[in-house]
């Protein structure tokens, strides 16, 4: 994440080294500013990277800065405090930011909805890597090209 894109409220007492006051380092006192916000913010993504353990997919990087800055509380002014949004945890946690699928999918068949399946749709490949570029893919592989059941690939894992 790029820095100051995202902040939270952040100023948390600490057990002082000296309660007279007249300790001339000040941040023994308070944990404020961004050593406060970082963990907070670090507890925020891992919560959004954590939230729905029947995901079938880890959130990127780019998706749980999504996440956390949608739908939060803007900077009254941004261009002077340059501390960006604060994240919504109401909303993550209730779903409303993290409840979605993946922007693209591979399936057997258009009702494959991630179960391990069985019979002969699921003894296809969903993905074939070939070890050299082909010309026209569309030709080769595609509808009527006669390869639909050629085992003469590489199947990829992930």
């Amino acid at each position: 994440m790029a820095p100051a894109s995202i902040f939270s409220v952040g100023n948390v007492e600490t057990t002082a080294t000296n309660t007279t006051g007249t300790d001339d380092r000040p941040d023994t006192s308070a944990f404020d500013g961004t050593s406060s916000a970082s963990p907070i913010n670090t507890g925020a993504a891992t919560l959004v990277r954590s939230h729905n353990p029947n995901f079938r997919f880890r959130f990127s990087p780019l998706r749980v800065r999504r996440v956390l800055t949608a739908n939060g509380t803007q900077s009254v002014d941004p261009v002077n405090d340059k501390i960006g949004v604060m994240p919504s945890l109401r909303a993550i946690c209730g779903g409303q930011d993290t409840n979605i699928a993946p922007d693209i999918y591979l399936c057997d068949f258009v009702e494959d909805i991630g179960g391990l399946g069985g019979g002969a749709f699921s003894a296809s490949p969903d993905i074939i890597v070939r070890q050299i570029p082909v010309a026209d893919p569309t030709a080769s592989f595609g509808s009527g090209s006669g390869t639909g059941n050629n085992t003469n690939s590489y199947i990829s894992q992930w």
